[in-house]
């Protein structure tokens, strides 16, 4: 960057390369000659002072390329020629004072994010003979209105969507001022980014859509929503941070329903939720995966209740249900978890190898302070096992909890900092990570069945309380003698 070029005068040149004038924040004016065949990316992109951008008349440049004008703050207009026919991803990007801009007849392609953040653009003008797209009521569509390209920030109040419509652009939406959104029965999917950042707390989704898609919500100001039975994916991020949303919805159906990675993460004013019976795995799967994804629900402080529904005696749906890490990570408000009948481990093949997707794992509840009680409600034969480091570390509420008696590990940190009083560790657990229980100062009581210790890291128990250890009739003195062990009363 050039921080102190204010004025550019390139008559002759041809081609612009990638970041050619990129972040040189005084640079006020721009003369072009009409031979200009290439801008690529981010060509003067963070030219903050940018006010204007005249293509001359006879220019041959057909594309825009990418974040060619990205986060050009001050420009205000823009004439682009004749010879344009793309406008291609973050042309014009966050340029937040753009209000005037001209669509040539000759351009057939608007990448959905060419206008994203564009918050002042109230004048596009699509100019006569343009036959490939369609401004109606401040809606840039597609020439036979059948996709949402981009609205336009003077759109406001309720919108209903077009009955034909049958794709949205990821992004269409970001930034817009409406206060109520009604989707049309055709739409069979919430895309990607859709209502990124939108102040409207109201949005309609109709029975049909099958996916919500990452991003599709995120960060926006929604109060409630409701889930339609037609829905089998709540993608990842889809809710992120929308810090007004108190109210989450599930319609009762047999579909079943994944809720990826961070779903719902950071909905600060989510105060309670009902996980339904068709949040479950499929009987078969081809790759690592989670009924209830990593972080789906971290950082929801003012969470209080979490219901996880049974699987009905009829007309439920097959399968496990599973929760990937930090899951609930930071839910301080949390009190208490009952985990359903249907918790468990699931497996999948890879080439000639088995892996499990383990039912509860790493830091799922660390830092949930209010957590005080955990119960599980096993079925004989079905695995359930806590996986991993942390889970639940910083639980300094956590009183009450029994231990399925399927687990085979007890992991780094699993309890530290826990309020727990008593825990009977299972026959079936084979190791015990360093400081699984340490820092629990209320722990008097550890019962155990192995008649011979297993090996532990002397700081497994480190500053806990340590009164008694409950062992095998004969198994007294091998406890006495063993590292970790030896140091209860």
């Amino acid at each position: 960057a050039e921080t102190g070029l204010v004025s550019v005068s390139l008559p002759g040149v041809e081609i612009l390369w990638d970041q050619a004038f990129w972040n040189c924040p005084n640079l006020k004016n721009v003369e072009l000659g009409t031979g200009l065949v290439e801008m690529y990316a981010d060509t003067f992109g963070d030219c903050v002072s940018l006010e204007e951008f005249i293509f001359p008349d006879g220019s041959i440049i057909e594309t825009i390329e990418a974040g060619v004008f990205n986060n050009c703050t001050s420009l205000e207009r823009v004439v682009l020629p004749q010879s344009i026919k793309a406008i291609n991803s973050s042309a014009f990007r966050n340029c937040s004072s753009l209000v005037e801009i001209n669509i040539p007849a000759s351009c057939t392609n608007i990448n959905f994010t060419a206008f994203m953040g564009c918050t002042s653009l109230t004048n596009l003008t699509l100019e006569e003979g343009n036959e490939a797209f369609v401004k109606e009521n401040g809606v840039l569509y597609n020439a036979t209105k059948t996709t949402v390209i981009y609205v336009f920030p003077e759109v406001t109040g309720t919108y209903e969507l077009p009955e034909d419509l049958t794709t949205i652009a990821a992004g269409a939406f970001t930034g817009s001022q409406i206060s109520e959104f009604v989707l049309p029965a055709t739409v069979t999917e919430i895309p990607d980014s859709f209502f990124v950042g939108i102040s409207a707390d109201t949005v309609v989704i109709p029975q049909g859509v099958e996916r919500i898609g990452k991003y599709a919500f995120a960060y926006s100001k929604i109060k409630s929503i409701v889930i339609p039975a037609s829905v089998s994916l709540v993608d990842e991020y889809a809710f992120q941070g929308c810090a007004d949303l108190e109210t989450v919805t599930f319609v009762e159906s047999n579909t079943r329903l994944y809720l990826g990675s961070s779903s719902f993460e950071g909905c600060t004013s989510l105060e309670e939720i009902t996980i339904p019976y068709r949040v479950r795995l499929a009987d078969e799967l081809t790759k690592s995966t989670y009924a209830v994804g990593a972080g789906a629900f971290r950082s929801c402080v003012n969470l209080k209740t979490v219901t996880i529904e049974e699987t009905p005696a009829e007309n439920g749906v097959s399968g496990v249900i599973n929760f990937g890490s930090n899951a609930f990570y930071e839910c301080s408000s949390l009190t208490r978890i009952d985990f359903p009948a249907a918790l468990g481990n699931a497996s999948y093949r890879s080439g000639s190898s088995t892996y499990t997707c383990y039912a509860v794992n790493s830091s799922a509840f660390q830092g949930c302070t209010a957590l005080e009680t955990v119960t599980f409600n096993e079925v004989e034969g079905q695995a359930i096992t806590l996986y991993g480091s942390s889970m639940f570390d910083g639980c300094t509420s956590l009183r009450n909890i029994v231990l399925p008696s399927t687990l085979t590990g007890l992991y780094f940190r699993m309890f530290a900092e826990t309020a727990i009083e008593e825990i009977t560790i299972p026959a079936s657990v084979k190791a015990i990570g360093s400081n699984a229980f340490s820092g629990c100062s209320a722990l008097a009581d550890v019962t155990v069945s192995w008649k011979e210790p297993i090996s532990i890291n002397e700081n497994v128990f480190a500053e806990s309380m340590r009164e008694t250890l409950h062992v095998p009739s004969g198994a007294q003195s091998a406890y006495q003698q063993a590292v970790g062990w030896k140091d209860f009363e």
